[in-house]
């Protein structure tokens, strides 16, 4: 009858619209992205922490050609600061033979700290602006490539307090699981 195929119809759509949300749901963000620095007269530290969903990876700031979008910092206006010394990781990338590229490629898994220190070229407020710009993958699929933003204020009298209520946690009782302290950095 034509009721029943319309209905038919209805909850084959709908189921469509469930699934397809779903998958959507499990591939959004499987890395999430928290920025901090810390100052020390005109040198600052510039903390890029990754978080990474079990079963997934980001891969390595290095990587040879052909091969996945490695995690690079791209800063807006690199002539506020010198860099002063490389980039340091922490922990180290493992170095895995990954099929979906077929070739051995470094990568983080759980979680991944780079830390890039600097000297700023100016005692006046600074601004330090750009994104990371970065890829992951689980056994069975990738993200595209996806950019985090972020912005440091540096030389400002409030900076010391603004790293404060940035790892500060949570008042109240520790029991509450209602709120955690993701909020502070959403």
């Amino acid at each position: 009858s034509k009721i029943g195929s319309m209905k038919r119809m209805s909850l084959l759509l709908s189921l469509l619209v469930f699934v397809s949300s779903q998958l959507f749901a499990q591939i959004v963000e499987p890395v999430k992205w928290t920025f901090e620095s810390k100052q020390d007269g005109t040198g600052a530290t510039l903390i890029f922490k990754a978080t990474i969903e079990e079963g997934w990876h980001l891969y390595d700031t290095q990587l040879p050609e052909g091969g996945p979008i490695k995690t690079t910092i791209h800063f807006s206006d690199s002539t506020l600061f010198d860099f002063d010394g490389e980039l340091t990781k922490d922990p180290q990338p493992t170095e895995v033979f990954d099929k979906t590229f077929n070739m051995k490629l470094g990568y983080f898994s759980k979680q991944a700290v780079l830390t890039q220190k600097i000297k700023l070229k100016s005692s006046g407020k600074t601004e330090i602006k750009g994104f990371v710009e970065f890829m992951s993958c689980n056994d069975e699929s990738c993200t595209p490539p996806t950019e985090a933003e972020f912005a440091f204020t540096l030389n400002s009298s409030d900076t010391k307090s603004e790293i404060a209520s940035a790892v500060a946690p949570l008042e109240g009782d520790s029991t509450d699981k209602g709120t955690g302290n993701l909020l502070l950095f959403l």
